[in-house]
This record gives structure tokens, sequence and C-alpha cells, in this order.
């Protein structure tokens, strides 16, 4: 048992209505309580093992794969009541789900200047694009898949932005001044862009394309320069590759007509995508773009100057008898 704060038991029986999407027949599935957090458990252990966390709507793509619980909105609600009763009674690890859309956050502090130097000598880093044709930044329409995508976009060092829907005009002219910046440098730009495979999601790749060409336009003739904004994720092929649930609401989106012509009436969040082969995505997707031996003198680089840098703390601390 893990950390338990009420007393809850597994219920034996989850009895869940539902309406069925193809027919709209009211429905009713029982579902085993034991062996649903069984089932939980061992989807938690096996991504744990890959040092990643899971969010409650990426743990039910994983349950409706295995045909352990029926793809329904009805369901996916209830067990998202699940999944927090499981963890207040003691069931499951809570540090094992995240909800990277309410998080906390505070100022960075240190014990002592030798402290500060340590974390100084971790965050160094040069500027590793500097000398690279393309300049690259990743996008990713839903929060939910910052936890997975900003860890690679750390590790290559380049811009991460997510947001909840279509991005704000500030995020926008933000992003604009970055690339008309690199344009002027005579860079290759592209942004790599995950989003859900919907009317909205779709739509994204070429509002961002018109949005950033309006803030650079005035100062960059876009005929002479490469920019381009690049669907990584989630598209058909996919769907079919990963065997990627559809989402269980129906289309609302006001922009739903050519979609459903194209498509049909049904669609797919990004969360359908296994956590790991979101990951294989990105990493591929920025080396589809990079010069890695150019990139990794860069790195050697900042080995040597971070080893002057812990050797100056060294010293300080040896000054100050800290």
């Amino acid at each position: 048992m893990e950390e338990q704060f009420r007393n809850w038991k597994v219920p034996k029986q989850i009895k869940i209505s539902y309406k069925d999407p193809d027919t709209s027949e009211r429905k009713k599935v029982i579902l085993d309580g034991v062996a649903l957090l069984k089932s939980i458990s061992a989807t938690i252990k096996a991504y744990d093992e890959l040092n990643l966390k899971l969010t409650n709507r990426e743990i039910y793509y994983q349950l409706v794969k295995e045909n352990t619980i029926p793809n329904v909105i009805e369901v996916y609600k209830r067990m998202c009541v699940f999944l927090t009763d499981a963890r207040y009674g003691g069931y499951l690890d809570w540090d094992a789900i995240e909800d990277r859309s309410r998080n906390a956050e505070m100022p960075a502090e240190w014990d002592s200047v030798k402290d500060l130097i340590s974390s100084a000598v971790y965050s160094y880093r040069l500027p590793r694009w500097k000398n690279q044709e393309y300049y690259i930044e990743m996008y990713c329409e839903k929060e939910a898949g910052e936890g997975k995508l900003k860890p690679v976009a750390d590790k290559y060092h380049i811009h991460f932005g997510a947001n909840k829907g279509y991005s704000s005009a500030s995020m926008m002219y933000q992003m604009g001044q970055r690339i008309k910046e690199q344009l002027q440098n005579h860079k290759k730009v592209v942004i790599l862009y995950f989003g859900d495979h919907d009317p909205s999601g779709l739509d994204m790749i070429r509002d961002i394309k018109d949005r950033i060409t309006e803030f650079v336009k005035n100062d960059v003739d876009l005929e002479e320069y490469y920019f381009e904004v690049m669907s990584i994720a989630l598209n058909r092929k996919q769907i079919v590759q990963y065997n990627c649930p559809p989402n269980p609401a129906k289309i609302t989106d006001p922009r739903a007509k050519w979609y459903i012509k194209e498509h049909g009436k049904v669609s797919w969040e990004l969360d359908a995508l296994a956590p790991d082969v979101l990951i294989r995505l990105a990493e591929k997707s920025i080396l589809d773009y990079i010069d890695i031996d150019k990139y990794n003198a860069w790195i050697e680089l900042e080995k040597e100057q971070k080893q002057a840098l812990k050797e100056f703390g060294e010293e300080l601390d040896e000054e100050d008898g800290l």
C-alpha cells in the first residue's frame, strides 16, 4: 500500500451507463474494480520503468487499446474518479500520475554561493545551434504533452511551447520575433508541431504559419527564405500504425465540416500515442534537421568550460571556508 489518506476500498463492480456513439442507444458496462486496478497498476509500472509519468488521459487510452474498458466519454470520466479514489486510498502512487495544467512554481534558491556555482555548472549551455543550417522550435497544441516533449526539446536546446488550443497573440508575437531574427541571419526555420487529429488540431498548422508570417513579412521577404510548420504528430499513418483509439467525445468543433468530409465523424487525440512513441517521434524530428557532429562539438567545448567553472567554485569554497 502507498500512503493512505482516505478509507476507500476497491469496489467489486463499477457500473457505468453510457450512450453508444454509433447508435445513440443507452448501454451499460460492468467493470471488475480489482481487475481494473491491476491493469492500471501494470500500465503505470511499465512506464515508470521508462522513467515516464502518465496523465489520466494517457492511462485511459492504454486501457482502451488493451480492451480493458470501452472507449466512451462516460467511462473516461468514471475512470478519472477511480484514479483519484485509488490514490487517496493508498493503492496508487501519487507521483506516478501527472497533471501538466496545474503546477505550482517558485523562484530558485540556493543554500550558498557554492551551491549557486554548482547550479550554474549544471545549467551552462553554449549556443549549440549557432552554426547549424536550420533553426528549430517545437510546439504542442496541448499542455498534457509537455511532460514528454519538453525534455526532448531541452535535450537538444530548442524552444518549446505548449498551449490549450489556439495560441495567444502574445505567444505568437514572441515566436515571430525569434523567427524573424533567425531568418534575417539566413537560417532555415522549421516549427515542429504536435497536435490532435481533429478539426482544430489540423487547422493550427495553417494558423501558426499564417500568424507568424503576419509578424515577419514586413521585414523579411519569405519568398527568399525557408520557413515551414511541420506536422510531426498526430497523422492518419500513425493512427493506423500505433492502433490509436478515437476520441470518445463527439466532434463539436465549428470547423468540423471540412474535416468530416475528409476524415469522417471521428477524431483522435495526441494523448492516444503511447508516451515512449511520442518521445521517439519528437527526437527523430529534431535529428532530421541537425548536423549532429557540429552539435556535439559544442557539447565538448561546454564540458571543458564547465570544468573550469567547477574548479573556480572549488577555489572559492576553499578561500571562504564554506
